[in-house]
């Protein structure tokens, strides 16, 4: 056996199963078992490096996801077109830039998206105007699918983001931005404010003094 043991790791799309002999490097190879069914034998370094995360499934949907459609014609690309071709980019191009966030964390799309653009218009519809933009939820770590996707504005979007700070009170549950919108006042006031005081005795001090609809 080698000094290092991948058996049971995972990487990327890649199960570690056991070890599959070396090259004449002496390099060690691996037998894993793909997430998509097939089969890879890879060295250490292409697994510790992240080099190889599949069987090469990840590259093939990728190709596939650039066959040609009347939406994609150079000069008239729409915006639908656009934004399905990049979630395909996000989730299964090693070399985008946003792939560490997106497949690099599991993030897939679904199958009747994957390699059907028909489909994801379909399900989507044109998106409502040109300030919106796809966003997952109610799920924001889950797939790309019909039942976890919308059509959002930023404002919509930025309640979604994994660092948002929720607050409680008064039979409410928001996020700060929206406290603020609530209050009328800045952001960073009740960010600040809460630096110093219990949302209980910031909010009660808000309510009394600015008294907002929707506080009873």
């Amino acid at each position: 056996m080698s000094k290092i043991d991948l058996i049971g790791e995972r990487f990327g799309r890649l199960l570690v199963l056991r070890e599959a002999g070396r090259t004449r490097q002496k390099s060690v190879l691996w037998e894993c078992k793909c997430d998509c069914g097939g089969v890879a034998i890879v060295i250490t370094n292409n697994l510790t490096r992240r080099n190889t995360q599949s069987c090469g499934c990840i590259h093939k949907e990728y190709m596939d996801a650039r066959y040609v459609h009347k939406e994609s014609t150079s000069g008239s690309i729409t915006p639908e077109y656009r934004t399905w071709n990049s979630i395909k980019q996000r989730c299964y191009n090693p070399t985008c830039k946003e792939y560490v966030r997106y497949g690099g964390r599991g993030i897939k799309v679904c199958s009747r998206w994957l390699d059907n653009y028909d489909s994801f218009l379909s399900d989507m519809g044109r998106r409502p105007s040109d300030n919106h933009s796809l966003d997952r939820f109610p799920d924001n770590d889950g797939d790309y699918k019909p039942s976890n996707c919308r059509w959002a504005t930023p404002a919509q979007q930025a309640r979604g983001k994994r660092n948002n700070t929720w607050i409680e009170w008064g039979g409410l549950r928001m996020v700060l931005q929206d406290w603020a919108n609530l209050f009328g006042i800045r952001r960073s006031g009740i960010a600040d404010t809460l630096k110093r005081k219990t949302v209980q005795e910031a909010f009660s001090f808000y309510q009394k003094k600015y008294k907002p609809n929707g506080l009873v």
